[in-house]
């Protein structure tokens, strides 16, 4: 589910917001298969960190995630909490 999606900073500005939603999709996908082999619990949040920024998502509940691209200049714990807050709001709306 896409909410709502902006581009900031570097990064691929031709990515279609419909392929950043598809990855994170993967990204949750992946880290619940991990985390069930090695039995430690549902996914609270992904990071991702490569040479030029991160992605961070936060799944909501089963169909929702808040996903958002930092650039390598961001305060990544400050950004974290944000991502956190505005995740948990989200969820909140969405009961």
């Amino acid at each position: 589910l896409t909410i709502a999606a902006q581009k900031i900073g570097q990064g691929n500005p031709h990515a279609p917001l419909p392929q950043i939603a598809a990855l994170a999709a993967t990204l949750i996908a992946l880290g619940e298969t991990t985390l069930a082999r090695l039995g430690r619990g549902a996914v609270e949040r992904l990071l991702v960190e490569g040479e030029l920024g991160a992605i961070v998502v936060y799944p909501i509940n089963g169909t929702a995630a808040l996903s958002a691209l930092l650039n390598k200049d961001a305060k990544v714990g400050l950004t974290l909490l944000a991502v956190a807050r505005a995740a948990d709001n989200i969820g909140k709306i969405l009961l």
